[in-house]
């Protein structure tokens, strides 16, 4: 597949994603494969996908994309509110975090890597500790409360 087919794969996915819309999100991955270095299969990265629409509303705002070969760069910003109780450890939270209804706002970079129109590896750093802040659940240090106001 070329770059930009590749890149389009990428962008339904987060479409998909977007609409929460969880069986067309999850299509875009491969049968088995890579999230952050651990082998899943596409009923795996499904249940993430749930698990990450019902503890967090919102929406994921695509800022910039790049793509070479087999590989895709996304940056993303996804506000919104923590409003559900994760089954599994997804963005640092021990499973099971009671909601806390506040508001958040945290920046992703994703690198994915596309073979046969499938996405086959998923690496993503996100700002957790910011995002801990956020949500109030490990004290903020009063330079980062003075940018939240």
């Amino acid at each position: 597949m070329s770059t930009e087919e590749n890149k389009q794969v990428v962008l339904d996915f987060f479409h998909a994603h977007g609409r929460d819309d969880i069986d067309a999100a999850a299509a875009c991955y491969a049968d088995k494969g890579i999230n952050h270095g651990m082998e899943v299969t596409r009923d795996q990265i499904r249940m993430v996908l749930n698990d990450l629409a019902t503890t967090f509303e919102g929406v994921t705002a695509v800022q910039t994309v790049l793509s070479e070969g087999d590989w895709v760069a996304v940056r993303t910003t996804r506000t919104g509110g923590d409003v559900g109780r994760n089954v599994i450890p997804i963005n640092m939270l021990t499973p099971g975090t009671e909601p806390t209804g506040k508001n958040f706002t945290l920046q992703i970079i994703h690198m994915f890597r596309l073979a046969d129109g499938k996405i086959t590896e998923h690496w993503a750093g996100r700002d957790d500790l910011g995002l801990h802040w956020q949500l109030g659940l490990i004290p903020a240090p009063d330079w980062y409360k003075a940018r939240l106001s």
